[in-house]
C-alpha cells in the first residue's frame, strides 16, 4: 500500500481558512454533483494531485474543526484496479439479485463512488447508480467513537467480504473491521 506524507502540504495551507460549507462544496464536487472554479480547485486540492477528492474533503473538515496533527499525517493513495472495481460491482448485483434497491441494473449502471481502503482483504466502498441523483443532506455514522461523514443520506457505506456486502456498522459489530479500521475510514 502506497502512503504519501502530506505534512508539508498541510503546513503550506495552514493560513487558508476553511468552514464546513467548504467541505460540503468539495464533497459535492468530488461526487460530480457540482463544478468548481479554478480558484476553488486550487483552494480545495489539499494533497496537490490536481483534483478534488474525498481525501481532500477529509483534510478540509479537519482544518474547519481546527484539528492539526503534531506529527505526520498520511493519506492512503491506494486505488482499486479496474478489474477489482468491476468484480465488486458484479458481486454487488449478484448479492442483491441483479438489482439496486429493487431496480434491475447491470454492473455498468453502478459505480463505486467512494473507496475507503481494503482492510483484512475486505473493501470498504459506497456503490451508487450512475443515473441516480443523491440527496443533498449529510449523513453521519458514529462507530467505535469515530464519526464517518457521507455526502448524502441516500448513500450506504458497505464492506465487501467474499461476495457479500455488510453495512459498515454491522461489519464492525461482526468483527470484520477493527476500531483502527474505523478510525482510518473516518479520516482521523
Amino acid at each position: 500500500m502506497t502512503k504519501c506524507i502530506i505534512m508539508a502540504i498541510i503546513a503550506a495551507t495552514l493560513t487558508a481558512s476553511f468552514t464546513t460549507a467548504d467541505a460540503l462544496t468539495a464533497l459535492r464536487a468530488s461526487a460530480g454533483l457540482t463544478s468548481l472554479t479554478a480558484e476553488q480547485i486550487a483552494k480545495y486540492d489539499m494533497d496537490g494531485d490536481g483534483k478534488v477528492t474525498t481525501a481532500d474533503v477529509l483534510l478540509i473538515l479537519r482544518k474547519a474543526a481546527m484539528i492539526v496533527d503534531s506529527g505526520e499525517l498520511t493519506v492512503d493513495s491506494e486505488e482499486l484496479t479496474a478489474e477489482a472495481d468491476l468484480k465488486i460491482r458484479e458481486n454487488y448485483l449478484a448479492f442483491n439479485g441483479g438489482t439496486w434497491r429493487g431496480t434491475a441494473m447491470t454492473a455498468e449502471d453502478l459505480e463505486i463512488m467512494y473507496y475507503f481502503g481494503t482492510f483484512g482483504g475486505r473493501e470498504a466502498v459506497v456503490i451508487f447508480p450512475k443515473q441516480y441523483a443523491m440527496t443533498a443532506d449529510m449523513q453521519y455514522i458514529e462507530i467505535a467513537g469515530y464519526t464517518i461523514a457521507l455526502g448524502s443520506g441516500s448513500l450506504q457505506l458497505v464492506v465487501h467480504d467474499n461476495g457479500k456486502f455488510v453495512p459498515i456498522r454491522e461489519a464492525y459489530e461482526q468483527g470484520l473491521l477493527t476500531a483502527e479500521d474505523i478510525r482510518i475510514i473516518a479520516g482521523e
